[in-house]
């Protein structure tokens, strides 16, 4: 079963991946081969009233992204490396969800500067302080997140300007 994964665009890949432009063509390739079968394992049916689905997919396709999806789980998702960012950013957002939430809901206006102004617009719009919060992380990519913890942490050397932000 899991042999018919196999394209033969993906017998180059013999060796441990090192990202050279051969077997990124070579990944490139393959994983196009399998999206363009998937996609054609399925079809549109009647619902009846055993299976109310308006989709159809062959089994042996949801097996195999069955297999793709576990193998991805494991090697990619549950990979250390990943896992400890994943925590980092985690305490991260934990830290300044907690931070905006304060700042938010303060009546003091000495750390408004912190927020922007359409949050500082939005403070009397009846949105609870963890909304308000919530929707500026939402906004922030996570480049502006890591920039702004490293920020209010102290970890940002020498003299900030208006630029940096």
């Amino acid at each position: 079963m899991l042999v018919s994964l196999i394209d033969p665009n993906f017998s180059s890949l013999d060796a441990p991946f090192d990202g050279g432009t051969k077997q990124r063509d070579t990944l490139r390739a393959g994983t196009s081969y399998l999206i363009s079968r998937f996609i054609g394992a399925i079809s549109l049916r009647e619902p009846t009233a055993d299976d109310p689905r308006w989709v159809k997919i062959e089994e042996l396709a949801r097996t195999e992204v069955t297999i793709l999806k576990e193998l991805t789980k494991y090697y990619v998702i549950g990979h250390p490396r990943v896992v400890s960012v994943r925590v980092g950013q985690r305490r991260m957002l934990r830290r300044l969800f907690g931070i905006y939430v304060e700042v938010i809901g303060s009546r003091k206006h000495r750390h408004r500067a912190l927020l922007p102004q359409a949050i500082q617009d939005r403070r009397y719009s009846g949105d609870s302080s963890q909304r308000l919060a919530s929707d500026l992380l939402a906004s922030m990519t996570e480049r502006q997140v890591t920039q702004t913890y490293q920020r209010l942490m102290g970890f940002v050397q020498g003299p900030v300007s208006y630029f940096d932000v």
